[in-house]
């Protein structure tokens, strides 16, 4: 019987052995999966590509740090992360430039003894975005004034982030004329900082327990191999 609970013991040690490395191992791929993200977001620049559509993207990696790790690699992406509350998994920042053409403001003058009063208005609608903008201008023999009474601006922005080339990274994209975007993301304790568990196991077992049918409730051994699923993660 000794002699059975010291290969119990044995089988269970080396099999705690195993997986201690084997999470080790995870770890460390984990690290360097995104040591290698970080190092190609950080020689990354703001690119435009066209999608499947034809549409041009602003696309740029991502970094993959936890909230300390920001601060160093991007100071301005952590300064926005510490104004949230909650568990923040992804922060992105777009800075959004818009730059028209000359455009001919259509509008009606009229006038007075000592000032000349023209209004104007602007109403750009478009499947992308919106732009309102009406004022008027006073003009008086030696001096002039231009008053907004409206300027409203509306943009459709749609980004998101993917897998691409083996790094992931961010894109953003309008379709509203004269809008140029620069993007720049980071995820914030991603999935490839992590290594994933597998919920379901394959190892040895030993089991000690006592018979109830036994009249002398001698206590039993059992070595073998066990299926099991992990419920709760720590």
């Amino acid at each position: 019987m000794n002699r059975t609970i010291l290969l119990a013991v044995v089988v269970l040690l080396g099999a705690a052995v195993t997986s201690i490395m084997g999470c080790r191992e995870a770890r460390l791929k984990a690290r360097l999966a995104a040591a290698e993200q970080n190092v190609a977001a950080l020689s990354d620049s703001v690119r435009y590509e066209r999608n499947k559509a034809g549409e041009i993207e602003a696309v740029r990696r991502t970094l993959a740090a936890d909230k300390n790790q920001l601060k160093t690699l991007n100071a301005s992406l952590h300064a926005e992360l510490v104004k949230e509350r909650g568990k923040v998994k992804t922060i992105t920042r777009t800075v959004i430039t818009v730059e028209r053409d000359t455009v001919e403001v259509p509008g009606v003058t009229t006038r007075f003894d000592s000032v000349a009063s023209a209004t104007f208005a602007i109403h750009d609608v478009l499947e992308a975005g919106e732009r309102h903008l009406e004022g008027q201008t006073d003009i008086w023999p030696d001096s002039s004034k231009t008053t907004l009474t409206r300027d409203e601006l509306s943009l459709t922005v749609v980004a998101g982030i993917r897998e691409k080339d083996g790094h992931r990274e961010m894109f953003a994209r309008t379709g509203y004329p004269g809008v140029t975007l620069n993007v720049e993301g980071a995820e914030i304790d991603p999935q490839l900082t992590k290594p994933r568990r597998k919920p379901w196991g394959v190892g040895p077992s030993f089991t000690v327990g006592v018979d109830p049918n036994d009249k002398d409730f001698r206590v039993r051994y059992l070595v073998g191999v066990s299926l099991t699923r992990s419920v709760l993660r720590f």
